[in-house]
């Protein structure tokens, strides 16, 4: 089903497309989030002891992360950077914020899907990533 093609791509080019738009605008969007002021971003990093500092360079991570994800040759440092960056907010989660944490998994499946997608389609041959 994923190998029809649409526009000159097929269906697994597509769906890898999808999912590194979708993740880098959830980790875009929670960047934006931090640098803006929202006052949920500025009591967890508190809560964390780091100083507001962190939250600035974690969202600098996560901007950067997201476009890499984006520039094909180096697609792979950004979801490298944006593995870390998930699970270090999962250790934050669990170890002092106490929050949920289903929508980190929910990302992390994302990117897990990503990294997958990737690899196949580099070792099919050459198809566009």
């Amino acid at each position: 089903m994923l190998d029809k093609t649409v526009f000159g791509l097929n269906g697994k080019t597509l769906a890898l497309w999808f999912l590194r738009v979708c993740v880098a605008f959830v980790f875009l969007y929670a960047a934006l989030l931090k640098v803006s002021g929202n006052e949920r971003m500025i009591e967890e990093f508190e809560l964390l002891g780091l100083g507001q500092w962190f939250l600035y360079a974690v969202a600098l991570i996560e901007a950067l992360g997201s476009i890499l994800l984006l520039m094909p040759i180096l697609s792979w440092l950004g979801l490298i950077i944006l593995i870390f960056v998930d699970a270090g907010a999962l250790v934050a989660q669990l170890m002092v914020l106490h929050n949920n944490v289903v929508h980190i998994f929910i990302i992390a499946a994302f990117l897990v899907a990503v990294s997958y997608l990737q690899r196949a389609s580099r070792e099919g041959g050459g198809l566009p990533s």
